[in-house]
């Protein structure tokens, strides 16, 4: 029976510069139309083709590549798509970090500046103004809500967006002399002078232009997602906002070269996930073997309600059907390693003999048949290298692999059958079935004291509690009536053991390396080589510092006084070391990525991982480098005082009323602080947080000088820090 499903249309538009006439000579790129050229000939290859209804294409190069241009590229040739169909939007060229003195659209930033594509006509003598040579990352935003949103539930298309800038990772090449070996598409190093709120593309959408009105007045206070909401996305960037993209001269990028190659092996089958974590290998692989390692992290952000799209096909977005092996990328330099995109924080051990005991098998993809065996030569954070007896890899195939006993660490579940019901037996069933499915964090128990959680069911409901503690739920519990299809409530109760299962296993993960304080700094900090500060704001309208009691933190609110609290961060080693802070809720979020803020979760500081400088010190003076945390402004603060982060009321009636109700004494949650000489990939964490007991959610809806000493450059570690807030209504039972 022939396939009457209708295919979606592919609108496209590529933009390639190497020519910018009003910048000097060594500004000039070589390799942007080889970019656009080729990635065009993937897309109007055979494999691309099979996919697709029809493709309507554009092609800005050079002087065609102005910001209008782009602007009625985007609007016009894009804007044709109809519901179902698939978007892409390509960039090459410069990019460029450029100052903003408004502070709505710092946010998610990790430099508080923007990020923006250069057009051909930038530093005109005619065209001063950044508005009208630049686009920005907010304009972006602005345009990929326009394209994406048609006023119903789901999204009108799919929309992909890749750009090969410099700093290109705040979504949207400091030009070098021809003797070097790569050349960046960065047209300087300092960020370039700012704009009026006036000189942004959105400030004319009559919308935006009221809300913006508000601002101005202080009538109302707007987040970024009030003022510019987003639209559903798949963004694959070069490097991070803070990096360069590199290319060789007169040749295709090192990104794009990348993309393009993984994407052919594959035929396109391939998801968003394993192409970016590919691709990444790749580049790192490549690039590590340049002079003086230039460094390059792809990033790629998914902007969707259902984070498993992360795994769909790139570009047409369906499901992923092949099985979830692991990808392998191999050094061409070493032909004894390998890395694989699996580290501790997917459950990797970082302990050599529990290594040991995993058995991995490489093979070509699709040809499990072939496969050989390999073993574990170190843990990082992310990923992993391994190690295999003779060369066995052959040049331009691609690898997958699988790992048995990745997941010792997974989670005890204790079901309660004490009801002793026909539906006891189909929960215990459905959850023996989704225990078959690889990957799984959990693994049912015989006793409840072997637990750590219980899955009970009462009164027509699931809840998970604590074991000995039936009558108080962690999560807002599943309703369960006799007529509801079981598959379904499986579904439901594995994706929530699921979660928590990774929220576990992050928690448990502890991995602190010897290293000893240099004298010079004793009298500056205890912590080393990165220090996490927390403060609390008092209503004395000051701030305490809290100081950890071993690594506890507490908070013991009184009934003057707040539990509010914001975070410092602070390196004192002589290297750049890549930083991140997790909160961890006590209902199992995992909260990294601030860009998700339209979830309702709100990550502590302005980027998901920071590259910290070295506080030190610079003819005499302090040179300090702190990273802040950013949060909600706490009401009538005194002029200049910090935002905080709000960790619940005294008062009772404002009080996170499920530990109120549930009358807990303490409410704990955690911080994992994780540094590393190298950047490592961390958004795919993020977990919004579990409906609590009492939500009304639905939870079916779904290089400077110190004394220092360098630090090894495959340094890492995660420190772990709980904060408990005691529950000042708790009553002693």
């Amino acid at each position: 029976m022939a396939d009457t499903k209708k295919r979606p249309s592919l609108h496209y538009l590529l933009v390639g510069i190497n020519k910018y006439p009003h910048l000097q000579d060594n500004l000039q790129l070589t390799g942007c139309i080889r970019d656009v050229e080729a990635m065009q000939a993937y897309l109007e290859g055979a494999d691309n083709k099979l996919h697709f209804d029809k493709i309507n294409s554009q092609i800005l190069k050079d002087e065609e590549a102005t910001k209008d241009k782009i602007l009625e590229g985007i609007e016009e040739h894009l804007g044709v798509a109809q519901k179902g169909d698939v978007v892409l939007f390509y960039f090459s060229g410069h990019g460029i970090r450029e100052r903003t003195d408004i502070e709505i659209l710092k946010s998610g930033e990790a430099d508080d500046r923007l990020g923006g594509i250069v057009c051909h006509d930038f530093s005109s003598p005619k065209k001063d103004n950044p508005a009208e040579t630049i686009f920005s990352n907010k304009e972006f935003r602005y345009l990929i809500h326009k394209l994406t949103t048609d006023g119903t539930d789901s999204p009108k298309v799919h929309m992909v967006l890749v750009f090969d800038c410099c700093h290109s990772g705040s979504s949207s090449r400091s030009g070098s002399t021809e003797e070097q070996e790569l050349a960046s598409k960065q047209i300087k190093y300092a960020s370039i002078g700012g704009r009026s709120m006036d000189g942004f593309v959105f400030s004319k959408d009559k919308a935006v232009k009221k809300r913006i009105a508000k601002i101005k007045s202080k009538k109302e206070k707007y987040t970024l997602e009030d003022l510019l909401p987003q639209g559903d996305h798949v963004m694959i960037a070069a490097c991070r906002e803070v990096e360069l993209a590199w290319q060789p001269k007169n040749e295709v990028s090192i990104f794009t070269a990348a993309l393009i190659d993984v994407l052919q092996a594959h035929k396109g089958q391939i998801s968003y996930h394993e192409l970016y974590t590919r691709v990444h290998n790749r580049m790192s692989f490549n690039l590590a073997h340049k002079k003086n390692d230039p460094g390059q992290t792809p990033q790629i952000y998914v902007r969707t309600d259902d984070p498993s799209e992360r795994y769909n096909t790139f570009l047409t977005n369906q499901p992923n059907a092949k099985p979830a092996y692991s990808t392998v990328e191999f050094s061409k330099s070493d032909q004894n390693e390998c890395r694989i995109d699996l580290g501790a924080m997917h459950g990797l051990p970082v302990d050599k003999k529990e290594q040991d005991k995993l058995e991995i098998s490489v093979f070509p993809v699709g040809k499990q048949d072939q496969a050989f065996p390999a073993t574990i030569r170190q843990v990082f954070l992310t990923h992993s290298t391994l190690s295999y007896k003779k060369k066995v890899q052959k040049e331009g195939i691609t690898y997958q692999a699988i790992v048995k006993g990745a997941y010792r660490s997974s989670i005890g579940v204790y079901l309660d059958k004490s009801g002793n019901t026909a539906q006891d037996e189909r929960l215990k069933d459905g959850l023996e079935g989704e225990l078959e499915n690889p990957g799984r964090l959990y693994h049912l128990v015989e006793k409840e004291d072997e637990a750590n959680i219980v899955v009970r069911i009462k009164d027509e409901h699931i809840t998970l509690t604590n074991p000995g503690d039936p009558k108080r739920p962690r999560v807002k519990p599943l309703s369960f009536k006799t007529n509801e299809k079981t598959a379904t409530i499986i579904s439901y109760l594995g994706r929530y053991l699921q979660q928590i299962g990774e929220w576990w296993l992050l928690k448990d993960l502890e991995v602190r390396p010897k290293t000893a304080l240099p004298a010079a700094l004793r009298k500056k900090t205890s912590m080393y080589p990165v220090e996490l500060r927390v403060f609390q704001f008092t209503s004395s309208g000051k701030e305490k510092r809290l100081l950890p009691n071993g690594n506890v933190f507490t908070i013991m609110p009184r009934a003057d006084d707040y539990a509010y609290l914001r975070f410092e961060i602070e390196n004192f080693a002589s290297d750049l070391l890549s930083c991140s802070l997790i909160y961890m809720t006590s209902t199992f979020g995992i909260w990294v990525d601030p860009k998700r803020q339209g979830d309702g979760h709100f990550a502590f500081m302005n980027s998901s991982q920071k590259v910290l400088k070295a506080s030190m010190m610079v003819k005499e003076k302090w040179r300090d480098e702190t990273w802040h945390s950013i949060g909600y402004p706490v009401d009538d603060e005194p002029d200049g005082a910090p935002d905080y982060i709000d960790f619940g009321w005294p008062e009772k009636e404002k009080a996170s009323e499920y530990i109120v109700q549930g009358n807990w004494e303490v409410e704990t949650s955690y911080l994992k602080l994780i540094v590393s000489r190298k950047p490592f990939e961390i958004d795919t964490f993020h977990k919004p947080s579990l409906p609590d007991p009492i939500s009304t959610k639905d939870p079916s809806s779904r290089k400077g000088g110190t004394s220092a000493a360098a630090l090894p450059s495959d340094y890492w570690e995660v420190r772990t820090f709980e904060i408990q807030a005691v529950n000042p209504h708790y009553k002693a039972t």
